[in-house]
């Protein structure tokens, strides 16, 4: 007899009118005559009727399915609950009854699993979903169009631009690609302008870089077109220049000119538009594109200053009149204070507008004619142990319109030749002409020069058995130059820009300086940098109270009778670290002599170099050691003044495989205001080439850095022109 609280007993007592249906494989069961009216369902070991029988339990029923271990896995029993019988288990009836009963009580009311709509009824819901696909389609492709229309414009355009460069392509075909590039540039300009409106509601940002890269793409290809256009006006006026024949070459300067103004104005908005995207340019948008845009800048410097510059051609040519001038060939592999050793030189005579006459000249021949005794600088008379001064050593002052006046004098002295200009080359300009016209065939040697063996050329041709009043050198110079002339003379347009461009970068790098008697010219030289002039303290830097005011010039000289610059890498280090009363300064300057050690070549050898370190005048020097750090040899440098600036000289010897360096600390005064400037001109010595420059701020500094136009600290540049960099302080409240 079961407890009259077991689940047994509570189930007898279930109300009459539910009904229970139990279903088996062969078991007879009670047919439910009316849909929906068993309240519960027991199936056991079945599967067969389950979907049948399930549809006579009424809604909130609940079913039990009672199987055998065997029958796991074969049988769906989604929302059912499951009683699984004992393997090799007996039970009493009333147990089991007990057990069957208890579980299907208490199990949860049987929830129909989620009828799936008929395939048919699928179908025809699918084939309405389809009659939309084209009206999607339709308006997604009106949607899209615009987008699409402008990358391809876009896409045209730059491919258009890029092939300009192949430099088979004749003056028609060039013409075209730039109309092409044109064109597609102003349509996909015409479609960004009811687009970026739409791109700014989502990313303001990517609305501004969009539009500043639109703006650049139309500037350039504005300005290709025109300059692909107007190549050709360079053309008659090199031929002119060369040939003699100059008729109407102010007018032909006067065209070049108003050309060059007409590219300067089409240029800038693209300038003004990469100025505005700066603070983008690690944009994942923009960071590609950057290097590009940088060229462009100086692109647009090249035309700003070859405007100005073409002012001045009347004159320098001697459009009227007539000129002589004299070019130093300045060696820089052994490096002087304005490029280079003198070794040959040339005069020069224009008339008209053309070259009449070019004469190479050795120095030691000039420098043989001297008469009498002329006392050198006495570094030169020390570490050099020369006596005398002559031409070939008549570049020492940095300054190069000094040193051109003490050129002037000795050839007047020598040769008895007097010139209305000096212009200095070395041998980096050169190689960078040789560079923009693909080498030069020259018909003396039966040999082309490219800018690759030039310098090879150079030391096997000129160097080899060379002696004091050797032609050798000077066939090599005069035969190239003549070369040099015809082959620019023949160029096609393009080169000639290319040519142009190399002038111009070569001026700015200071690989060629001139120095004229015309004032209007040497005013204008100057006024772009490209007279190898030393800063004026104030006037350059515009020093006022509450700026500090710093230059830094390092000029080496070799003294050592031989080329061995070629192996020589120099790098500067600056630490600025304002102080309480100070600004306290350390500049560090390394050198390594890469040259062999068992090697009788003059390319090989002791860099004995003669070091001068230019400094503001009110300097305060503290230190100064070679080497060691912890030596001072302050005493035994040359400090003086030079100008408007403080001059440290010394002789430091760098043996052949070792490395050296120099440590000079001082002190500047600093303003006794909060907040000031501090600006440091660095200048470039002619005839070097791009001298790593890093730039520190020290870790005890007492300011902080509010304004500058430095991107980072430390800060790396490769010193291939004159820098200014500016930093703005602000005193800390201690």
């Amino acid at each position: 007899m079961a407890d009259k609280h077991s689940p047994y007993l509570q189930a007898q007592e279930i109300p009459q009118e539910y009904t229970i249906l139990i279903i088996g494989e062969k078991a007879i069961y009670t047919r439910c005559k009316n849909r929906l009216s068993v309240d519960y369902l027991i199936i056991i070991d079945s599967h067969a009727k389950l979907k049948k029988s399930l549809s006579c339990l009424k809604s909130g029923g609940k079913v039990l399915h009672v199987i055998s271990r065997e029958m796991i896995g074969h049988i769906d029993t989604e929302n059912i609950s499951v009683f699984i019988l004992p393997r090799n288990k007996t039970y009493k009836t009333t147990i089991l009854i007990n057990k069957i009963l208890t579980m299907l009580f208490t199990s949860n009311p049987y929830v129909p699993p989620q009828v799936k709509k008929s395939s048919s009824i699928v179908v025809q819901k699918r084939k309405r979903h389809r009659r939309f696909i084209p009206l999607i389609g339709g308006t997604l492709l009106v949607l899209l169009s615009p987008f699409v229309v402008w990358a391809l414009a876009v896409t045209v355009s730059i491919h258009s631009l890029s092939q300009l460069r192949d430099p088979s392509l004749d003056h028609e075909a060039r013409t075209q690609k730039a109309k092409t590039a044109q064109t597609a540039s102003s349509i996909a300009e015409h479609i960004a302008e009811p687009i970026l409106p739409l791109i700014g509601i989502f990313s303001p940002q990517i609305e501004t870089i969009v539009s500043g890269h639109m703006t650049i793409l139309a500037s350039v290809t504005n300005t290709v077109s025109l300059a692909t256009e107007q190549a050709q006006l360079l053309e008659p006026v090199v031929q002119a220049i060369t040939s003699g024949n100059t008729q109407d070459i102010e007018n032909d300067i006067a065209r070049v000119q108003q050309s060059l103004t007409a590219l300067s104005n089409h240029i800038k908005p693209a300038v003004t538009a990469i100025s505005q995207l700066n603070q983008y340019k690690e944009h994942r948008l923009v960071k590609q594109t950057w290097p590009y845009y940088e060229q462009i800048e100086e692109i647009d410097k090249f035309l700003s200053k070859g405007s100005v510059f073409m002012e001045t051609v009347p004159d320098l040519m001697a459009f009227k009149t007539r000129k002589k001038y004299l070019v130093l060939l300045q060696n820089n592999f052994e490096l002087r204070p304005t490029g280079g050793f003198i070794g040959s030189f040339a005069l020069i005579t224009v008339e008209n507008g053309s070259m009449v006459e070019i004469a190479i000249e050795d120095v030691y021949e000039a420098d043989g004619q001297l008469k009498g005794q002329v006392d050198p600088p006495e570094a030169i008379k020390q570490h050099l142990n020369q006596p005398n001064w002559f031409l070939r050593d008549s570049n020492w002052n940095p300054d190069f319109a000094l040193s051109a006046k003490q050129a002037e004098w000795f050839l007047q002295k020598e040769l008895n030749e007097q010139v209305n200009g000096v212009i200095a080359i070395d041998l980096y300009f050169l190689k960078n002409i040789l560079q923009a016209t693909g080498g030069i065939y020259v018909p003396d040697y039966q040999a082309t020069v490219t800018s690759d063996d030039f310098f090879y050329k150079l030391q096997s041709d000129t160097h080899d058995s060379f002696f004091p009043g050797s032609n050798k050198k000077r066939n090599l110079i005069d035969g190239l130059t003549n070369a040099l002339l015809i082959n620019i003379a023949e160029q096609d347009p393009l080169t000639l820009l290319k040519i142009a461009k190399t002038v111009e970068q070569s001026f700015e790098e200071k690989h060629i300086v001139l120095a004229s008697h015309d004032t209007n010219v040497q005013e204008t030289v100057e006024q772009l940098g490209w007279g190898g002039r030393i800063a004026s303290h104030q006037n350059v830097l515009g020093a006022h109270s509450d700026t500090v005011a710093d230059y830094v010039m390092v000029v080496d000289a070799n003294l050592g009778v031989n080329k061995v610059n070629a192996h020589i890498n120099r790098e500067i280090f600056t630490t600025v670290e304002p102080a309480e009363n100070t600004i306290e300064r350390e500049l560090i300057i390394y050198y390594s002599n890469t040259s062999n050690e068992d090697s009788d070549s003059l390319y090989d050898g002791i860099y004995k170099n003669y070091l001068r370190i230019l400094l503001p005048p009110e300097v305060f020097i503290h230190f100064i050691g070679i080497n060691d750090q912890n030596r001072n040899i302050i005493d035994q440098a040359d400090i003086e003044s030079f100008g408007d600036k403080t001059s440290v000289g010394m002789l430091i010897e760098v043996p052949p495989q070792q490395d050296s360096k120099v440590i000079v600390r001082y002190s500047l005064p600093k303003p006794t205001s909060d907040t000031y400037s501090y600006q440091l001109m660095i200048q470039k010595q002619p005839g070097t080439v791009a001298d790593p420059f890093v730039f520190k701020l020290g870790t005890q500094a007492q300011s902080l850095v509010t304004q500058t136009n430095i991107s980072s600290f430390p800060y790396l540049i490769h010193l291939d022109q004159d820098r200014l960099l500016t930093v703005d302080f602000k005193r800390q409240v201690q």
